[in-house]
């Protein structure tokens, strides 16, 4: 699955780039902003929310995804419910220091930390509705959403969100938590092999 999303997302990507003359430089001024730390707001760095590297060379395809997300961020298509304040993350070694993190969050917030090389690094639940803010007519409802810490990939951060409406991302360096909820369908502007992963008809 990983592979997959990753693969549509830069066809898309490339798709966008020989449509539009004008995106390749967008995406290269997204990529200088994101590298040069331009996206702080409220303390946060939306860049490692959507998507953290450990060398923090991000290139038009990171810009790419980060766009995809950030867009629907500012458009309320996309709730983000910080959670916090919390200790930064230790590595997927320390799985005992994460998982005591996320086990004692504040009411409603629960989670568990797995650490490994598997599809997610745990998951983050809450039992009581939400409210995302003024933006959103109605409260977010009891649920679970995968939890990716530290680094992670865009289209990563595009799968949880269009295939499992949502993702927990707790960035290194980071003392909040942040739930990625969608709350509206995606958009036509996805590629059909996108389309296809989340199930969404032509």
């Amino acid at each position: 699955m990983k592979t997959y999303v990753e693969t549509a997302s830069k066809d898309q990507c490339l798709n966008r780039i020989a449509s539009d003359a004008g995106y390749l430089n967008l995406l290269r001024e997204c990529a200088r902003k994101m590298n040069a730390g331009d996206y702080l707001s409220c303390g946060n760095d939306w860049a490692n929310v959507i998507v953290q590297k450990w060398n923090d060379e991000y290139d038009v395809f990171d810009a790419h995804c980060f766009l995809e997300v950030w867009s629907k961020i500012q458009l309320h298509e996309i709730a983000c419910i910080p959670i916090g304040p919390v200790p930064q993350p230790k590595s997927d070694k320390d799985i005992e220091f994460n998982n005591g993190v996320v086990s004692s969050l504040a009411f409603p917030f629960t989670g568990e930390f797995v650490g490994g090389t598997g599809e997610d690094d745990g998951c983050i639940s809450w039992s009581e509705p939400l409210n995302a803010g003024p933006k959103f007519r109605v409260p977010i409802l009891p649920g679970v959403l995968p939890l990716e810490v530290g680094y992670t990939t865009g289209w990563t951060t595009i799968r949880h969100l269009f295939y499992e409406k949502g993702v927990a991302r707790w960035p290194y360096q980071s003392e909040r938590i942040y739930l990625l909820v969608r709350v509206i369908e995606p958009e036509i502007s996805l590629t059909p092999n996108l389309r296809k992963i989340f199930g969404i008809a032509e």
